[in-house]
């Protein structure tokens, strides 16, 4: 999948064998914006909105010389060797099993207390990209669908050397919705 480039919060959708998808470049490439974590509220919005559950070094506009590879968990859960693949690494880090009804939950936890450097050597692994990049940051989003079951998004960030890209940690970022007392800009 990759950005629409009339609409940058529009994402295409390519073929379903593809195993994760890196952004199209254009002069500035932007992230999406997401909500602000809020506890037990990743049912709450709108499928269509994910919420921040983590961030690290992570940008919200960057350059063509930066690398942004994204892939969601549904596409993990394919049968065949990419099942496989996911259903270990879930087990190694999380502790549970990719068709564990536990897993939604765990992986959420996990995602919001696990150390940076653990997240980043799981993110690379499952998504198989370890050797494409020196990977300098992450992100992970969640949201839920309409049919219940909720999804994960995981991004890894690479910045060039030589790039002036700014990058942020946690949800004080231009890349997350303000919160205002109870409401999000």
């Amino acid at each position: 999948m990759f950005f629409d480039k009339s609409d940058p919060f529009r994402v295409v959708r390519t073929t379903y064998e593809e195993r994760f998808w890196m952004e199209e470049k254009t002069m500035e490439n932007r992230v999406r914006l997401v909500e602000p974590y809020k506890e037990a509220n990743l049912g709450a919005l709108d499928e269509n909105i994910p919420m921040l559950l983590r961030q690290y070094q992570f940008p919200d506009t960057f350059s063509n010389e930066d690398k942004l590879v994204w892939h969601d968990s549904d596409r993990f859960l394919d049968s065949g060797s990419g099942f496989r693949h996911a259903d270990s690494c879930y087990r190694k880090y999380i502790g549970v099993g990719a068709h564990d009804i536990r897993l939604a939950q765990m992986f959420g936890s996990w995602a919001r207390s696990a150390n940076d450097e653990k997240i980043m050597e799981f993110m690379m692994e499952i998504m198989e990209v370890e050797k494409m990049a020196k990977w300098t940051g992450y992100r992970i989003t969640g949201r839920v669908l309409n049919n219940g079951h909720a999804m994960f998004s995981l991004a890894l960030f690479a910045k060039h050397p030589k790039s002036e890209t700014k990058v942020y940690s946690g949800g004080d970022a231009p890349n997350v919705r303000k919160k205002i007392a109870d409401s999000v800009v």
